[in-house]
């Protein structure tokens, strides 16, 4: 039967403001249950402690399994446990204790207005894997509110008034941005998502520090930016919508309510506070007396703000005129009592409670709670537990069995434990490492390969960041490691010798660069280009999003000295990382660790086997670099840790006078540049080569100066997201202009950097484009590279053979010689010895007839061609050390005009699977007809 009750009771409304208090709410109603993870337990409704009864504090749903009661919100729960189920009753209470029923109770504001008529709304948040960037472009202020993993959840952006403008842009606009479906169009819309809402600064919590709470994105980042080492956050949708947010990732830790200096922020305050109680370890307040109306941390200018902030925090709330939070009573606020179940539940929602149990929270044995820890729990991983010391800012790697008395007093001296975990005789260790442990479990696990930062250049948070190893440059600011606000860890290094200038080089200035490298002599003019280019990007290449690598070759005497040990390793500014031939892959990458760092392999000569294997493990780790996404290289240890992942971020040189590339995949990922051979055969010649060697050592030496090279690094970190704007622009061109999008990354990178040595502007897809077509590009691409398949029909076509040919049992044939013979001779349907031979080998010549059934001309055409089978035993052994040795019927596969036959193809009495390959195939000037696979 229908309640009318029901028509004037928002329980929507009301179940929210209530799960945003949880889990504080909770240990109200039951002091003596306890917080496990996202599960609040006790043993049945009546508040009895136990496991039995269990409500998730982040969905409000409920169970008690000794019973069978459960429910789905807040109100249910409440009715159960105190209205013998009446669930209006429970609505109404509950709805005047959050201030959303209406009269007699007092409210806050007016809450967010509701969708207008006929609108559907339903948020993703967070906005499911594939879904499309958000529109930001045209905001001046884009807040991203994250998980605690630091992935994007939803926006809140902003537009400054305009200065001029009429209507709307006379004033500031905030707006929340979250994915979803509106009316039926799925995309990002202009609404709120749903409540609870998810606090702003999530990703900063893993700070243990005090938590700061202010008003606005913008107060919460300013506040942030003074205090780096906490984490400070907001709310979003303004003071009306504190009971709208999800409040519980504070619970247990210290929080600070820095509200606006005017009413409407001390009501907030004061609400905050409320919402709080009973969820967070402790409580203070920034008292803004006397401040300028509407202050907030973002107007704060003193000289240090730690202090500032110390001297004006209160134990009590501020005092709010005309306060919309019910007023609590002195027992509320007096200490908390120990926990007695009562016999019967006839508690409220206002009476006090104690705060239930947190693992986060620790009064006497947390190191959460020592604002003067000189170390920072990381977290755990695989019995593996991490603390960043604060002491040498290097990361500590402590197994469980290895926390003893000496290693912690490496984290920390000894007064520090001794203070906080005081024994009968000394530190009690035993409650110290427990702690230790505790608190790295509640950070969770921590993945040093991702987490840890080492010298170079990143992007952190669209923040140009420089890591020089005993200081970091951000934005072109020097800030301290440990000052440094991120979710990243930077450990000290060894100091670069590279600083980048305090003022820029000029676009004038810059260029000279490119002069300079353009006097040497290339065998094509845009190898200047990318060389130049190259050089102005490699420093930089942990924060690109593909990292080129190029390969400098000459005759001997051709300059290639003097360009990579007076041009090429000083432009790099003492970031390069430079090794000889004789060093290993795994030299390479124990060196680099986490740095991001360009290297310069000199002499990367193969002139034996050993030296040849050694550069191809180089030129892998080379090729894994390319890529920002590109995959881990992965290696096994003797240690309990297990496996160790390595992710190599660098711009490799080469230089050698033979150039050692073997495959495709490194081909589109090295640029070969090349010198050309002096030619000194006469003494005209000879003359002019002395004087321009003279005027090339000359410009070398008034150009490659310190001053210079800080100055380039200087002026590339503030074109940074413009170099990155304009390689992708690059790429798309040259992917248009030269067919492969490979091609267009590995140049559009280095054409970026040679961009910018002309001036700092952002380039139009048909500019990139209109320049490109202008230009020969031909050997400097890798456009007309020979592909797997093809190196594949070479390997196989080139192989000379003994065979019986007439007479003669020794005939040295080459297979490709066997080929078009054994054609020959099918032609005219007579036996060959040439047939034979390739039938033993597991080749054989077939004509497949065209296909009249084919939907096209492509599909249609048939012709001469030849099986090669995909198992037989003497291909095996023809192909065992090449790349192909552990099968090749993939790269058969991708032979243009191929066919694949429906079952097995006999090979001199042994039957396999087979690909069929076309004889134009062989040709490198015939044009090839697209794959199919026939069914006739």
């Amino acid at each position: 039967m229908h309640d009318a009750r029901h028509a004037t009771i928002p329980f929507e409304d009301i179940n929210a403001a209530a799960l945003a208090a949880y889990p504080g709410l909770l240990a109200e109603w039951f002091p003596a249950g306890r917080l496990a993870g996202h599960e609040f337990q006790l043993g049945d409704l009546s508040g009895k402690p136990g496991e039995s009864l269990s409500i998730n504090v982040s969905t409000g749903k409920w169970a008690d399994f000794a019973s069978d009661a459960k429910g789905g919100d807040p109100i249910s729960l409440f009715a159960a446990a105190f209205h013998a189920g009446d669930r209006v009753q429970a609505a109404r209470e509950l709805g005047q204790r959050f201030g959303v029923m209406g009269a007699p109770a007092p409210r806050p504001a007016a809450p967010p207005p509701a969708a207008p008529a006929g609108e559907d709304w339903t948020p993703q948040v967070p906005p499911p894997p594939g879904a499309p960037e958000a529109p930001l472009k045209s905001w001046d202020h884009v807040y991203a509110y994250r998980d605690a993993d630091g992935a994007v959840l939803r926006y809140v952006v902003r537009r400054d008034a305009r200065a001029g403008a009429t209507g709307a842009g006379k004033r500031k606009q905030i707006l929340p941005l979250t994915y979803g479906v509106l009316n039926g169009k799925l995309g990002w819309h202009h609404k709120h998502a749903s409540a609870p809402r998810h606090l702003y600064g999530l990703d900063r919590l893993s700070r243990p520090k005090a938590v700061i709470v202010c008003e606005g994105e913008k107060a919460a980042d300013a506040a942030h930016r003074m205090l780096p080492d906490n984490p400070c956050l907001t709310w979003s949708a303004g003071s009306n919508a504190v009971r709208l947010t999800d409040w519980s990732p504070t619970a247990g830790r210290v929080v600070v309510i820095w509200p606006d200096a005017d009413a409407p922020g001390l009501k907030a305050a004061a609400e905050i506070a409320d919402v709080l109680r009973g969820v967070a370890k402790k409580i203070l307040f920034v008292d803004t007396t006397g401040l300028a109306d509407g202050f907030d941390a973002a107007d704060l200018e003193v000289p240090d703000p730690a202090v500032w902030l110390r001297e004006r925090m209160r134990d009590e709330a501020p005092a709010a005129a005309e306060s919309t939070v019910a007023p609590t009573t002195p027992a509320e606020t007096a200490a908390p009592q120990p926990a007695q179940a009562p016999a019967a539940r006839t508690a409220t929602p206002s009476d006090p409670r104690p705060p239930a149990h947190d693992p986060r929270d620790r009064d006497q044995d947390g190191v959460e709670g020592n604002a003067d820890a000189p170390f920072r729990c990381l977290g755990y991983n695989k019995g593996v537990y991490y603390y960043l010391s604060f002491g040498h800012g290097q990361v500590v790697a402590l197994p469980a069995s290895g926390h003893s008395k000496n290693t912690l007093l490496t984290l920390a001296p000894l007064y520090h434990w001794e203070s906080h975990y005081a024994g009968s005789r000394g530190c009690n260790w035993d409650m110290a490492i427990n702690s230790l442990f505790q608190t790295c479990h509640a950070m969770g696990v921590f993945d040093p390969e991702t987490a840890l930062r080492g010298r170079g250049a990143w992007l952190d948070e669209d923040r140009a960041v420089l890591h020089l190893g005993d200081y970091l440059m951000v934005d072109g600011r020097r800030v301290d490691i440990k000052d440094f606000a991120t979710r990243h860890v930077y450990e000290m290094a060894p100091s670069l010798a590279a600083a980048p200038a305090a003022a820029p080089l000029s676009a004038a200035e810059a260029h000279r660069l490119l002069d300079l490298v353009q006097m040497f002599r290339w065998e094509r003019p845009m190898s200047a280009y990318l060389l130049a280019g190259w050089c102005v990007i490699a420093p930089v290449c942990g924060a690109l999003r593909w990292r080129p690598h190029i390969w400098v070759t000459s005759p001997a005497g051709s300059g290639k000295s003097t360009l990579i040990d007076e041009v090429v390793k000083p432009m790099l500014g003492g970031m390069a990382l430079t090794v000889m031939s004789v060093t290993s892959e795994a030299g390479v990458r124990q060196r680099l660790q986490s740095d991001a760092r360009p290297v310069v392999f000199d002499e990367a000569e193969q002139e034996d086997l050993a030296s040849k294997n050694r550069m191809k493990g180089v030129l892998y780790l080379a090729r894994a670099a390319s890529a920002e996404v590109g995959a881990e290289i992965i290696k096994g240890t003797q240690s309990q840790s297990g496996a160790k992942a390595y992710r190599t971020r660098s711009c490799f040189a080469f230089s050698s006078i033979n150039v050692g590339i073997e495959h495709y995949a490194d081909e589109t990922r090295i640029t070969v540049l090349g010198l050309e051979k002096i030619d000194g055969s006469t003494p005209e010649r000879r003359s002019q080569n002395t004087e321009h060697w003279r005027s090339l050592k000359a410009m070398i030496v008034a150009t490659v100066k310190p001053d210079y090279v800080a100055g380039m690094l200087a002026r590339t970190l503030s074109l940074l997201p413009t170099i990155r704007a304009n390689a992708d622009t690059f790429a798309e061109a040259a992917a248009q202009v030269l067919g492969s999008r490979r091609i267009g990354d590995q140049i559009g990178a280095m054409l970026a950097g040679a961009y910018s040595l002309h001036g700092g502007g952002r380039l139009t897809v048909d500019q990139a484009r209109e320049w490109l077509v202008q230009h020969d590009w031909g050997e400097l691409t890798a456009a007309d590279a020979e592909k797997d398949e093809s190196r594949l029909l070479a390997t196989i076509t080139q192989e000379v053979v003994r065979v019986q040919i007439g007479s003669n049992p020794n005939a040295s044939r080459t297979i490709g010689e066997l080929l078009n013979a054994a054609r020959d001779a099918v032609d005219r349907d007579i036996a060959s010895d040439e047939a034979a031979a390739l039938g033993r080998l597991g080749i054989r010549v077939h004509y497949w007839p065209p296909n009249p059934k084919a939907a096209d001309e492509a599909h249609r055409p048939g012709g001469w061609g030849f099986y090669v089978s995909t198992s037989h035993k003497q291909l095996k052994a023809l192909l065992r050390d090449t790349p192909w040795g552990a099968g090749w019927r993939r790269a058969l596969t991708t032979i243009d005009g191929h066919r694949r036959p429906n079952g097995n193809i006999s090979f001199g009495g042994v039957s396999t699977p087979a690909v069929w390959v076309p004889f134009t195939a062989l040709s490198s000037d015939a044009p090839g007809t697209a794959s199919v696979a026939m069914n006739d």
